[in-house]
């Protein structure tokens, strides 16, 4: 998709730190790839409350973006869309992909359907609030991609 990379590339030119952080192995190494030590494997709201108060040279971010939780998409699920979807699918109702991320998610005690991805990102953006600047301060600070 190229969201990190991007990132990446537009907090460099605007003289930013940056940080990435993916749940998924596939996520990290991706994110590897496309900024090496910007890359942290985890959960976006465990990287906030514990990692980036220390790496931060500021404690502050300037933007955030929020794809740290994985999303069953509508084009894999048209049903999506609609207020009872959150509930969970079978295995057999899932993209090879998507099934892949939800064993990987379950390895780690967690589970991946679209309720679960609300309530982090959530909490991501509720901890994102704290250390977010007011607009007119953002532009020396941190990119943060969760």
């Amino acid at each position: 998709e190229g969201s990190t990379s991007w990132l990446y590339h537009f907090a460099k030119a605007t003289n930013r730190d940056f940080f990435s952080v993916d749940f998924s192995e596939e996520g990290f190494n991706n994110a590897q790839r496309a900024c090496g030590a910007c890359a942290h494997r985890g959960l976006g709201e465990q990287f906030l409350e514990e990692e980036f108060p220390a790496l931060s040279q500021t404690g502050k971010i300037a933007f955030a973006y929020l794809d740290n939780y994985d999303w069953v998409w509508a084009g894999e699920h048209p049903e999506s869309y609609t207020l009872q979807f959150p509930a969970m699918l079978s295995d057999e109702q899932l993209s090879p992909y998507k099934l892949k991320m939800r064993k990987e998610y379950r390895e780690e005690g967690l589970t991946l359907n679209n309720e679960q991805s609300q309530k982090a990102h959530l909490e991501q953006a509720m901890r994102v609030h704290r250390f977010f600047l007011p607009l007119p301060q953002r532009s020396a600070h941190r990119v943060i991609a969760l």
